[in-house]
């Protein structure tokens, strides 16, 4: 059984999601909420919101195991758009990262910023550094 539900409330640390169910409401149950967890990649966090229309499946049809599959864009704004927190990351060959991304507290600017100070003092930056902030930042 698939259904919508609409986020009421999330608690991100534990993975768990407050979800009105409106097909399930009656007069005797005027909102049908229940706890459902996120199908999602380690890391990988993807802006949902309260309010947010969301697909549910039931694990084995059951009501009481709801997991959310996904979210319905509603084409407002760009909530869409996926966001990876990782505490750490390995590479198999290279990654390529987009100019305004950060590692701990560093932005490309800082690490662009130091290079140059070091390039304008005519001091030498570690080839090795140099070649990874190079690859790391595809070369921008």
């Amino acid at each position: 059984m698939i259904q919508y539900g609409i986020i009421k409330s999330i608690d991100y640390e534990k993975n768990i999601f407050k979800v009105r169910l409106p097909i399930f409401e009656t007069s005797e149950y005027p909102e049908a909420v229940v706890d459902a967890v996120l199908c999602y990649q380690p890391g990988n966090y993807n802006g949902y919101a309260v309010d947010d229309i969301v697909v549910l499946g039931f694990i084995n049809n059951n009501i009481t195991s709801p997991i959310i599959l996904g979210k319905v864009f509603k084409g407002q704004d760009d909530s869409c758009l996926a966001v990876n927190k990782a505490s750490s990351i390995r590479v198999a060959d290279r990654a390529e990262l987009p100019l305004d991304s950060t590692i701990g507290n560093l932005k490309y600017t800082d690490i662009e910023e130091a290079v140059k100070f070091t390039q304008d003092s005519k001091s030498e930056i570690n080839p090795l550094v140099k070649t990874y902030i190079d690859e790391l930042f595809n070369s921008r």
